[in-house]
């Protein structure tokens, strides 16, 4: 269920509905961490990070920066619990991370 949420949370935000996305993706955050809660294991870890980086997308999307880089942080630390350090998945969440650092304005960190 979470999973289908996420996807239509990602198309209200396309079609920019952002107030029923927001609301989405908040749902499926608090959900998988509820999942994660219960059962802490790879897949749910891993659901996890999908969500708070959808989130961040959103907030990116809706040109808030430095709420973009804590959703993409968090999906950061999820990821590299799940995959460790040398996982493609970490160097496509840290790129998410230097855009919004990018966003705010923040360059030296960025890089």
């Amino acid at each position: 269920i979470v999973e289908i949420s996420l996807k239509i949370s990602k198309a209200y935000a396309n079609l920019k509905w952002s107030d029923k996305a927001g609301i989405g993706f908040q749902w499926c955050v608090d959900t998988a961490l509820k999942i994660v809660e219960k059962d802490p294991c790879n897949e749910n870890l891993a659901l996890l990070g999908m969500c708070q980086q959808a989130k961040g997308q959103h907030h990116l999307m809706l040109g808030d920066g430095h709420m973009a880089y804590t959703w993409f942080s968090r999906a950061l630390d999820t990821a590299k619990t799940v995959y460790g350090e040398k996982d493609p998945q970490i160097a496509v969440v840290t790129s998410d991370c230097a855009t919004a650092l990018d966003a705010v304005g923040n360059y030296k960190e960025a890089e």
